[in-house]
């Protein structure tokens, strides 16, 4: 198996003019000229109720010496809507109402009150939140199991044993885990030789999408055996704004089994601060086989049972921890990983 050192990185008043209806008047005058007093102006009234249309204006008086004042016409009806002003003619020349109750006639009826307006609109809302995400690959992938390099790995296999203890020893030197090296055996041979514990390998390939699994991916070994190595992918290199609220993630596998059902999730999990959370999103599901697929874990609100921040999503130590178990009971197996990706969803409001 090759090993090729490399990263993955996985990225919405009307103010009612409320007029009331004014009914204008007018003083009437004798018309003889000899400075009768000048009856009272019958002023219209306004038609009571809402949205009363306008007073009916008062008939004009003939004009005349020292006509005394015209009584007021009586405005009625109670927000009226645009009533047409009532006016006065002759008498004296009475100034027409506007909207309202009529003033008194004679030497100039005086013009009614406006209405009042309507109330103003209501405030604006406030400036809706926006939703954001960001999406990635990790640029670092390593094995958990073992953090030598593919020559020392290698090398192993070349180990002379006569029990897994003389295995162990060469293994934890060469930068095996003592969980990894304890799951080596020595093979009892014409020449024994050291079986290490299988672990991810071709790591290089992580860091570019691919299309072929076995050159284009990092490489799993399965077995039926209790050790199953870790591949952690982290270092995502996001940059969430400070104020921002962490709402969920998406991880995107893009993996491959070596045949069919040879190849099942055994773990998913979110790292924080470098350490694996305690939700397990792997799904019972074989991998697809022969071709690489795409497969999602998580949602845009699954937290996967922590609390974030957005310091934790930029940390480095922020990122994926997953593993894959041999979905049969005899022989060996493969599991291809061609790349992972995240996507953190968040909101930030103004």
């Amino acid at each position: 198996m090759l090993v090729r050192n490399g990263r993955v990185a996985v990225g919405a008043a009307l103010g009612t003019a409320v007029f009331l209806a004014a009914c204008g008047s007018s003083s009437d005058h004798d018309d003889d000229g000899s400075g009768a007093r000048g009856g009272t102006g019958a002023g219209g009234q306004g038609a009571a109720g809402q949205g009363a249309l306008a007073g009916k204006a008062g008939t004009a008086g003939t004009a005349g010496l020292a006509g005394g004042d015209g009584s007021s016409g009586i405005a009625s009806g109670g927000s009226a809507t645009a009533g047409t002003a009532g006016s006065a003619t002759a008498g004296g020349g009475g100034q027409s109402g506007r909207g309202g109750a009529a003033g008194t006639s004679g030497s100039g009826a005086t013009s009614g009150k406006d209405g009042t307006g309507g109330d103003e609109g209501g405030a604006g809302g406030a400036s809706a939140c926006s939703e954001l995400q960001q999406r990635t690959f990790s640029p670092r992938a390593r094995s958990v199991g073992f953090s030598g390099t593919m020559e020392a790995y290698d090398a192993l296999y070349d180990v002379d044993c006569d029990v897994e203890a003389d295995c162990a020893t060469p293994c934890l030197a060469s930068g095996g885990s003592a969980e990894m090296c304890a799951a080596g055996e020595c093979v009892m041979s014409i020449s024994n030789y050291c079986l290490p514990a299988p672990v991810w390998l071709n790591l290089g390939a992580l860091d570019t999408p691919g299309s072929e699994p076995s050159a284009d991916g990092a490489e799993l070994v399965l077995v039926a055996d209790t050790f199953t190595d870790t591949l952690l992918l982290d270092d995502f290199g996001f940059d969430i704004p400070d104020d921002a609220e962490v709402l969920g993630f998406t991880v995107t596998v893009r993996h491959a089994g070596g045949g069919m059902d040879e190849a099942v999730d055994d773990s998913i999990r979110l790292l924080k601060a470098g350490n694996a959370g305690t939700t397990n999103r792997a799904s019972s599901v074989a991998w697809n086989a022969p071709d690489f697929a795409n497969v999602d874990y998580g949602n845009s609100r699954d937290k996967w049972g922590e609390t974030w921040t957005p310091a934790d999503v930029n940390d480095e130590g922020f990122g994926v921890a997953l593993s894959a178990k041999f979905g049969q009971t005899a022989g060996n197996g493969r599991a291809y990983v061609d790349i992972v990706y995240v996507e953190v969803s968040y909101r930030t409001c103004p």
